[in-house]
């Protein structure tokens, strides 16, 4: 599992379509970004459980705003 939510985290490059302000793409960027947040949560949260703290703090970053 804990292979599997890093693969995800990993293919999370940033905003779907950035430069793009129809209407349409705000709800699909905004569903593909809190699947992403859900995924990184799931992460840190088994990271912790293994006393992984380093990585978890890494991840833990990540969901942060910038």
């Amino acid at each position: 599992m804990q292979k599997a939510l890093e693969h995800a985290a990993s293919l999370y490059q940033g905003d779907l379509l950035p430069n793009c302000y129809d209407q349409w793409i705000l709800p699909e960027r905004e569903a593909f970004h809190q699947q992403c947040l859900r995924v990184l949560q799931q992460l840190v949260s088994l990271l912790e459980g293994q006393r992984a703290y380093g990585a978890a703090i890494q991840y833990a970053q990540k969901t942060a705003p910038p």
